[in-house]
């Protein structure tokens, strides 16, 4: 079986089951959240878990490869 991409499988859920996101759900790495969930945010200095709030919303929706559900895996690098 050729492999699809996640948005080609949403949209044949979509047409064959009529699935939909519920309304309020915003797209992550790795799945779905909604306010007031707990989220991983990949900043800039380092995973942080924070809630999803009208500020991360925003972005969310600008960036959602930068949150995800899962604890990320982190490596540490030193710069000095």
């Amino acid at each position: 079986m050729d492999a699809i991409t996640e948005e080609r499988l949403e949209e044949l859920l979509r047409q064959r089951y009529g699935l939909e996101p519920k309304a309020g759900m915003l797209k992550v790495r790795d799945g779905y959240v909604t306010e007031g969930d707990k989220v991983w945010w990949r900043g800039s200095t380092g995973p942080e878990h924070v809630r999803v709030d009208y500020e991360h919303i925003r972005n969310i929706r600008d960036y959602p490869n930068v949150y995800q559900i899962a604890k990320p895996k982190i490596e540490v690098t030193y710069l000095d």
